[in-house]
């Protein structure tokens, strides 16, 4: 196998390798065969990893969110001395460097630094006696890209480069807006320009990320139980997968002044999905095994009230018409119940944080396929334990990342991954740390009126 690098974006550090997980999964590939994660700090920008083909390291391009470019590594080494000595014994750079017809030209660029013109330009002089170009410069679309890359890392004291790296660019970019790798669709789908959104809307990149942590390819069975305006359906829809959602709240369904959730399909030209108003702590689907996916944003009751379906218990009066189970009218004229009626909507009632998610497993593990995943947001304070993480007997955490939100409280993406009935037995005979996450919840609206406690005091003191 061939090795390449992979070039990341500065963003969301702990989702890195997760993400290349997953779409090395999706090729059939074993992480654990490709790259190393201790020889790959997340400090680092970059991250060395072994492929079959070029294919599949355009890959990396097509569908990593995270990923801002995938390089074939020509040479590398701590100092220019060891790159030259290492792209000089690189067996395939004749065949380009001899090659008359293949126009090129060569990027510069420091992590950590900004370098001059005169930098750039003394860096590129370094690799001008092995590497003699027969073919023609060209600035504009080159038929080969190298990069000169050295890794200096966050720390602005230090001047001297980690690592330094001859490229041959495969996929992306330095600047790989527009190049057609996935992180043009970041910008294509931001909720900045989506016809139809929510205060809960999800953002496009977390809403790409989480497609890519639950394995979304063409075909795929994918479903959404707290639906809302369809943001982490879009991306799934994107990348091919058959799409369905259920909502409990009828008139996000609906939509409003001609936009619903359909509006936000049309207007990337995708198939719209399969909506149904049900209620998920007593959802109508139980189908075993036929879902690839279950990907959603559950309600807290943080941002937006969890509801589930309920009645008010009604006063015992005398006087309001009701009927026995004979049939006949206990007092008064006999009336149709209003729950009867052909246009009622059901009542609702607040559904409990811990309740949500039990619900959200039950449902996954029930009609997940095995080896499918569900991939959902939970959120966090920053003395999060494992004991705050839900469990089920029927799935496994694949993984777990964290996106910080303020200096307060973050949440985390959780990825399980469905497991035969065997493999759950093993796992029932392990002892569970106790289910905490009523508790987690309470914290972090805790943690928000303590905030405005202390401002208010401060006002009061000026």
């Amino acid at each position: 196998m061939k090795e390449y690098l992979v070039f990341f974006v500065h963003r969301h550090l702990d989702f890195r390798f997760p993400e290349i997980d997953a779409l090395l999964t999706m090729q059939s590939l074993k992480p654990e065969d490709c790259y190393s994660r201790e020889a790959n700090p997340l400090s680092s920008p970059v991250v060395q990893i072994k492929l079959p083909s070029v294919e599949h390291a355009k890959f990396l391009s097509q569908r990593g969110i995270l990923v801002k470019g995938v390089y074939e590594i020509w040479g590398h080494g701590k100092n220019y001395d060891e790159v030259v000595a290492s792209v000089a014994n690189f067996e395939d750079r004749q065949a380009i460097v001899a090659n008359e017809q293949l126009s090129w030209k060569i990027n510069v660029e420091a992590f950590g630094l900004k370098l001059s013109m005169e930098q750039q330009t003394e860096r590129r002089e370094r690799f001008r006696a092995i590497l003699p170009f027969a073919g023609p410069v060209v600035m504009t679309n080159p038929s080969n890209t190298f990069l000169i890359l050295e890794d200096i890392g966050v720390d602005e004291s230090l001047m001297t480069p980690h690592r330094i790296f001859f490229l041959r660019t495969i996929a992306g970019a330095e600047r790989n807006r527009g190049r057609g790798g996935a992180r043009d669709l970041v910008d294509m789908q931001t909720l900045k320009r989506r016809a139809y959104i929510g205060p809960t809307s999800m953002d496009a990149e977390m809403a790409l990320l989480m497609c890519n942590m639950a394995l979304v390819n063409k075909g795929d069975l994918v479903i959404d139980p707290f639906v809302g305006t369809g943001s982490v359906l879009v991306p799934c829809a994107t990348f091919g997968g058959i799409c369905m959602g259920t909502d409990i709240d009828t008139r996000v369904l609906h939509g409003k002044n001609n936009k619903s959730i359909y509006s936000n399909f049309h207007q990337y030209n995708l198939p719209v999905p399969e909506l149904v108003r049900a209620d998920n702590s007593r959802t109508p689907l139980k189908c075993p095994g036929y879902f690839d996916a279950v990907v959603c944003d559950p309600p807290y009751g943080i941002r937006a009230g969890a509801r589930k379906s309920g009645r008010r218990e009604r006063p015992d009066d005398p006087n309001t018409s009701l009927v026995s189970q004979t049939g006949k009218a206990k007092y008064g004229p006999r009336v149709i119940p209003e729950e009867w009626l052909h246009n009622h909507i059901p009542a609702t009632q607040p559904y409990a944080a811990e309740d949500v998610m039990n619900d959200l497993l039950t449902f996954a593990a029930t009609n997940l396929r095995v080896g499918g995943r569900v991939v959902y947001l939970l959120p966090t304070t920053y003395d999060y334990t494992d004991d705050d993480l839900p469990v089920h007997p029927l799935l496994r955490v694949i993984a777990n990342s964290e996106e910080k939100l303020t200096t307060k409280y973050a949440r985390r993406l959780i990825t399980m991954e469905r497991v035969s009935e065997c493999e759950a037995q093993v796992a029932i005979a392990k002892p569970k740390k106790q289910f905490s996450f009523a508790k987690l919840r309470e914290r972090i609206i805790e943690t928000n009126a303590a905030q405005k406690r202390n401002v208010k005091q401060k006002s009061e003191h000026c």
